[in-house]
């Protein structure tokens, strides 16, 4: 049976530039064998963001929102998913107003406020995050980042994809007033480079399906973090080829770094020393198997 990929579109507009690359890196899973679901939130029954009842806070409902509306078939079937792919356009300097609805619902069911399993996710998938927008591409970086790290801590490894400088209309000039910048360069941008643009959110769709796929025989999950490191239940994994192409040797981690941790993300060497270009804060959950 392939894996399950649910994709959600936060964007209203349907043939435009998050739908279009959506609909790629839905292509590109789907490639690979992969499963598609896909929601579009625009077009869901009435919904709210979290509504603060606390009700996921019980033991009885830890890890699933309560709130029933035209978000609880999407959050359920995140739940069951082996990947994620979301996708929205850039409001006012944000993600749309959806999109922050189904974030709020999604990443508090799973937060705790307990100090020591401050996460109760207990299906961790890879996710990737689209963003297009008018904007450049490094415009909202920061706050792109800060999305990505919340997503890891609370869904699942997060990939992000931006789209800047896209094309919004197709004749600006058919609007009643002028525009301050150059309709026929977006224009051009559009047919040029978002084709590209496209084929990339294709490849990363085919990439999330073997992200996936890296779970090794008789293990119960997997945890890439982000510079390439993979954990599986756990351990730091052997014989791994890294995204930035060093291997890991060790198997195990020091005894300093065995419950929380800064750790460096760079090359690892044998003794479990690490290099210093980025840290990253996780927290290994060594009798619980969990990553958070």
């Amino acid at each position: 049976m392939g894996k399950k990929i649910v994709v959600v579109n936060a964007g209203p507009r349907k043939g435009w530039n998050t739908d279009t690359l959506l609909t790629e890196a839905s292509k590109g899973a789907e490639s690979t064998g992969a499963e598609i679901e896909r929601f579009d939130l625009f077009r869901l029954e009435k919904y709210t963001g979290c509504i603060s009842c606390f009700g996921c806070k019980k033991e009885k409902f830890k890890g699933h929102c309560i709130c029933k509306d035209g978000l609880t078939p999407v959050l359920d079937a995140i739940r069951k998913s082996d990947g994620l792919i979301i996708g929205s356009p850039n409001y006012l300097g944000d993600l749309t107003a959806s999109f922050r609805a189904l974030y709020e619902r999604l990443v508090f069911q799973n937060l705790t406020y307990n100090a020591d399993t401050p996460c109760c996710n207990q299906n961790v998938i890879p996710v990737l995050l689209i963003m297009t927008s008018n904007a450049s591409d490094t415009a909202y970086l920061d706050k792109m980042k800060n999305y990505q790290q919340v997503l890891t801590m609370f869904v699942g490894p997060t990939e992000l994809f931006i789209s800047g400088d896209t094309l919004q209309l197709k004749a600006y000039s058919k609007t009643d007033w002028p525009w301050y910048f150059d309709g026929e360069a977006k224009l051009k941008r559009h047919e040029t480079v978002f084709p590209q643009e496209c084929k990339r959110v294709y490849e990363m769709g085919s990439t999330l399906i073997k992200l996936v796929s890296k779970k090794l025989p008789g293990t119960s999950r997997f945890i890439r973090l982000m510079g390439g490191v993979l954990f599986v239940d756990g351990d730091l994994q052997t014989g791994l080829e890294l995204d930035h192409g060093s291997i890991l040797v060790d198997n195990d981690l020091p005894d300093e770094l065995s419950h929380h941790a800064f750790v460096e993300l760079g090359d690892i060497s044998r003794d479990g020393g690490c290099g210093v270009p980025e840290a990253y804060h996780f927290c290994i959950h060594q009798k619980h198997d969990r990553f958070l």
